[in-house]
């Protein structure tokens, strides 16, 4: 769903050697000052290190797209694809010294709470994949794959592993905590079909809130999520099955898109909003 929206604020750290010498905030809110003054010895790792300058020249490269997608899209590759630990111990330096202003949280819940598909831990445990994505920049990528292993009722831990661009490499996995919590925080009863994950990606600590919308089968379900890093929100939405093949069966389009309709979703979406992950790599060895 998410995986390195939060390092696009490393590239201001390139503004140190570029042309423009504006001792300005960048457009992500990180503070050059702060940079220099609360992380200096990782800063002055990174830019003495080889590697990890050019993960900087790469995510500068990539600030320079306009469209936010297809500039999240290009940093992941920047970020995922052979990980540097010096650039991602100054992404982690940066988010706990406090150098990046957050964005506002915006995360409304779906508006039609009867719509959440009632969804326990014990449900999720083991394998799944993604097999439609509503969002080009985190649901999209190839073999997108998400190992549940439940600790109780209420938690469980899960291990996210995807293809990001073109490298064809499988990542390492992201370790995810899963919690099921109440539908909003007045309540203080679990809500079957609303959870809360939280993960370490990139450096960045994230939380995501996810809604179930709908559980047609066994091997079906639709997701709804909103996020929050130090330093991006997010939105977005999956389908997810326990085979990466991307076939839906007609009965079960027609119970996600019924879902969709009446979820009471920011915007109303229908599968035809949704891409088809290219998962021909990984068919045939779940």
């Amino acid at each position: 769903m998410k995986n390195c929206s939060a390092i696009l604020c490393i590239a201001v750290v390139c503004l140190l050697g570029c042309s423009s010498q504006e001792q300005k905030q960048s457009k992500m809110d990180a503070s050059i000052p702060c940079i220099l003054f609360e992380c200096t010895r990782p800063f002055f790792a990174c830019v003495t290190d080889k590697g990890c300058r050019s993960k900087l020249n790469c995510t500068k490269e990539c600030d320079k797209i306009a469209d936010p997608e297809q500039r999240q899209l290009c940093l992941t590759e920047c970020t995922a694809v052979n990980p540097n630990r010096k650039f991602l111990d100054l992404a982690a330096s940066m988010a706990k010294n406090g150098c990046i202003t957050p964005p506002e949280y915006d995360c409304p819940l779906p508006r039609n709470r009867s719509q959440l598909a009632p969804l326990t831990l014990a449900q999720l445990e083991g394998d799944w994949w993604v097999i439609r994505g509503l969002s080009r920049a985190y649901d999209c990528f190839s073999c997108q794959k998400m190992t549940f292993h439940r600790i109780s009722e209420t938690v469980s831990t899960y291990d996210y592993t995807y293809i990001p661009g073109k490298s064809g490499n499988v990542i390492d996995a992201i370790k995810c905590t899963i919690t099921a919590i109440p539908y909003s925080p007045a309540e203080t009863a679990v809500c079957p079909g609303r959870f809360r994950i939280n993960y370490n990606a990139y450096g960045m600590e994230g939380a995501d809130n996810v809604f179930v919308l709908s559980h047609p089968r066994p091997d079906y379900l639709l997701l709804y999520y909103c996020g929050q890093t130090p330093s991006d929100k997010y939105r977005g939405s999956i389908v997810i099955s326990r085979s990466p093949e991307t076939r839906i069966p007609a009965e079960i389009e027609k119970e996600l898109n019924r879902a969709l309709a009446n979820a009471g979703l920011p915007t109303t979406l229908s599968l035809n909003d949704y891409r088809v992950p290219d998962n021909s790599a990984c068919i045939g060895k779940n």
